[in-house]
């Protein structure tokens, strides 16, 4: 079972590895903890032109039920107790029920990011999710999606009793991630800002569809499988590449784009001392 002194890629201590979690008064604080977010289709009712995934209706990547059994091994030997979980829109993955009641027992918090569509084309989805208290729905709700069904799924979650939110037009355009779609926008995170800089995304990571585990959220720098640490041995994985991924100069979310795509065309990984 790893602990956060074995993920940790930020050490004051010296690498003396002597937190007392136990006792600590800020741990609800401390963004020392792995966070995934699983990703279980590209395939999408929508094709909004910010997506980082590029995500649409012709995608067909999906999850199989034997990956996400990987995966769950995965959480469970890596102390695992947070998720994110997306697509696209996850009712697309014709296995998406086998999944979620896989997964969703296993974590303490889940959040379900999602368009709504499902309320008119996949009703039974939020039955399911109403079965487990730790599922969080994120509806998004701005100017880059239709929105055409956001009020009926709010409805919907409301009246089965679903932990939800709203993105109210959280998402301007200065704020978009320079990947996927949105690889030509031009703001905060073309010019000034990486992603993954903030304390708590600095422990975020995303796993495919395939079980590829990727550094940056937006599925960039993969440099695992879930299939390698079914039997755990992930936190020392997660940590050495951290530690070499933040010694490098990176600048902001566009330039890391580029380096990763020319580091794909060339067949080149970042190494790890």
């Amino acid at each position: 079972m790893s602990s956060r002194c074995d993920i940790c890629i930020e050490e004051d201590c010296g690498g003396k590895k002597n937190c007392d979690c136990e006792n600590c008064d800020r741990l609800a604080e401390c963004p020392r903890f792995l966070k995934p977010t699983l990703r279980i289709t590209r395939k999408c009712t929508q094709h909004c032109i910010m997506c980082c995934f590029s995500c649409n209706p012709q995608c067909e990547e999906m999850m199989t039920y034997d990956m996400a059994l990987k995966v769950a091994e995965f959480y469970k030997k890596n102390n695992v107790v947070y998720t994110q979980i997306m697509g696209g829109e996850c009712f697309l993955n014709p296995e998406w029920e086998k999944i979620l009641r896989l997964i969703l027992p296993l974590v303490k918090r889940a959040r379900i990011v999602t368009n709504g569509d499902w309320v008119v084309k996949c009703p039974e989805f939020a039955d399911v999710i109403a079965e487990f208290p730790q599922a969080h729905v994120a509806i998004s709700n701005d100017e880059w999606h239709n929105n055409k069904n956001v009020k009926a799924a709010e409805k919907a979650c409301k009246d089965r009793g679903i932990d939800y939110k709203v993105a109210d037009d959280d998402l301007k355009e200065d704020g978009i991630v320079p990947v996927g779609n949105g690889d030509l926008f031009f703001g905060t995170y073309s010019s000034f800002s990486c992603w993954c800089h903030k304390p708590d995304r600095k422990y975020s990571f995303l796993i495919k569809e395939n079980g590829d585990i990727c550094k940056c959220d937006m599925g960039m720098w993969d440099y695992a499988n879930v299939s390698e640490y079914v039997d755990g041995g992930f936190a020392e994985r997660f940590k050495e590449f951290n530690k070499c991924f933040y010694q490098q100069f990176l600048g902001n979310c566009k330039r890391c784009n580029r380096a990763y795509k020319w580091a794909e065309k060339e067949g080149k990984t970042m190494k790890v001392s």
